[in-house]
């Protein structure tokens, strides 16, 4: 081809400037935008990853509780929620305190009639009214209708009883959904559900399901619900022993491989209507921890002071702000508060540090 002259070059690059693709044209205005992107000082400026039990289990998202039938998983998720609701440290690791909705889509009577009171009576808390509250039957996940039920249930709990709820319980996995759990779109509709109400509260959806048949260290069903998840962990116990063993398995921004050494220790309930002894388990640190035994039976405006105090978190009351709070709920003459303050104090339920702010007692 010869080489083109100065009036054909010229006449190129005019064609060239002037040339419009034959597809649909995009306008300047229908430019989409660009992707958005970070600076490192922008980096250093992010929010740090919060926690509601501090370097054990996050503050916000979808976490996983599994362990074989018998391992004690349900015993595992009251002791958190329970710990969660009255904002007492977990394993020496500091809590902070919501509201919590326990949806026991398995075994709602042992729940309700046996563990939560049983833990509650073992930490000599059986007067108290802490914000966690259990929904007694199954809830299908995979049914939009039954998922925008419990988010009105969500609603109501946190207009009715004054609290939020960062904690949402599902127990378990197969009871909360219809078709089987192996099946990728059943899944699918299963994590779309705990991500609506993740939003819906802001907080952590933590989900009770079983390990694997073959692989023990994994849960069972679709492989999805593994992925999904932004903490996992595992409950195990041997078959007729007490101790139970609590692993993080994988903990998205924290340490994972920590293993916490726990002990099913036996509190009595009462007795059944032949007089025979009802007992169940609550998990405590070892087995030689004692369930506080032997306090005296509590008058009704300590039953109050305790009551608030549950609601103190981590940051606790100053005496004013403790007065007032029981003040307007019945206990009107600052003799009586602090009559029912010495006797907390003495019975271990109430401390109050340096600074002279009151707490409920973690231990």
């Amino acid at each position: 081809m010869p080489p083109l002259d100065d009036d054909r070059l010229r006449l190129a690059w005019d064609n060239a400037q002037t040339f419009k693709p034959s597809g649909p044209q995009v306008t300047q205005n229908d430019t989409p935008p660009p992707f958005p992107f970070l600076s490192l000082p922008e980096m250093f400026g992010l929010p740090k990853p919060t926690w509601r039990i501090k370097k054990v289990l996050p503050e916000k998202g979808i976490a996983i509780l599994f362990g074989a039938s018998g391992a004690k998983k349900s015993f595992a998720a009251v002791d958190w929620c329970c710990h969660i609701a009255h904002g007492m440290d977990w394993q020496g690791h500091r809590v902070k305190q919501t509201g919590v909705i326990y949806v026991a889509s398995e075994d709602a009577s042992g729940i309700t009639s046996q563990r939560i009171p049983g833990w509650h009576i073992w930490h000599g808390l059986r007067d108290t009214n802490p914000s966690l509250r259990v929904v007694t039957c199954p809830v299908d996940l995979t049914d939009a209708e039954q998922v925008d039920r419990l988010l009105l249930t969500v609603r109501k709990v946190v207009a009715d009883c004054h609290f939020d709820v960062g904690v949402t319980v599902i127990d378990t996995v197969a009871r909360s959904m219809s078709g089987d759990e192996n099946n990728g779109e059943v899944m699918g509709k299963f994590i779309k559900a705990c991500s609506i109400i993740q939003r819906e509260t802001n907080g952590l959806v933590l989900i009770v399901h079983h390990s694997g048949w073959g692989d023990s260290s994994r849960t069972r069903g679709h492989s999805s619900l593994w992925a999904a998840t932004d903490a996992r962990y595992m409950v195990e116990s041997e078959k007729g022993s007490r101790n139970v063993t609590l692993t993080v398995a994988h903990l998205k921004n924290g340490q994972s491989g920590d293993d916490y050494p726990l002990h099913a220790s036996t509190v009595e309930l009462g007795t059944d209507e032949d007089g025979d002894l009802i007992t169940t388990l609550v998990l405590t640190s070892d087995q030689s921890e004692q369930p506080r035994i032997g306090v005296p039976k509590l008058t009704e405006k300590e039953k109050i002071v305790l009551s608030v105090i549950t609601e103190s978190g981590c940051t606790g009351f100053s005496y004013n702000e403790f007065f007032q709070k029981c003040e307007r709920r019945g206990v009107k003459s600052k003799a009586t508060f602090g009559s029912a303050i010495n006797t907390l104090k003495t019975d271990g339920f109430i401390k109050q540090d340096s600074a002279g702010r009151y707490f409920l007692n973690a231990t």
